[in-house]
């Protein structure tokens, strides 16, 4: 049932975000097209597949790096990619790169507040350590990194 919530919530924050970056980059609303639902298609398929990939892996902790670093991390940078380029928003790959790394970083800090209020509120157990936290927040780090070098290639002159 969580990962339900967190996929639809990653899709949410698609549109979210496109109406963060066309306001702070170019103070005007986003105008979304019907690339849009392609895009909450990409993010739900990817989202979900984090989260299958970390479910068959053996080995639990490893399985929680994959779902922070592919699932938050990865997943997030890719969603403020497709927001920015489907409301074409103009931003320069330096302002874009530092924005979504602060972006992602701030999401993943709101997941572990989330968790850790889910902890002391109720039966759930969603860290079984106290270096957990910081080992999501490391996790949801790389995943972004990888995600810049993806989605900030230069452009191939010929």
């Amino acid at each position: 049932m969580v990962p339900v919530f967190i996929v639809v919530g990653l899709c949410v924050s698609y549109f979210a975000l496109a109406l963060l970056f066309a306001f702070f980059f170019e103070n005007r609303m986003p105008q979304f097209t019907g690339r849009a639902v392609m895009s909450v298609c990409i993010i739900a398929f990817c989202a979900t597949l984090a989260f299958i990939l970390a479910a068959v892996i053996p080995d639990t902790e490893f399985g929680n790096r994959i779902q922070h670093a592919f699932g938050g991390g990865f997943v997030t940078y890719l969603i403020c990619y497709l927001a920015v380029r489907d409301s074409n928003v103009r931003v320069d790959r330096l302002h874009f790169a530092i924005f979504a790394l602060l972006i992602v970083t701030a999401m993943g800090v709101a997941n572990e507040l989330l968790e850790f209020f889910l902890q002391t509120h109720t039966a759930g157990v969603f860290a079984d350590n106290p270096l957990d936290t910081w080992r999501d927040l490391a996790s949801n780090s790389v995943g972004a990194l990888i995600a810049a070098c993806v989605f900030l290639m230069p452009a191939k002159h010929s």
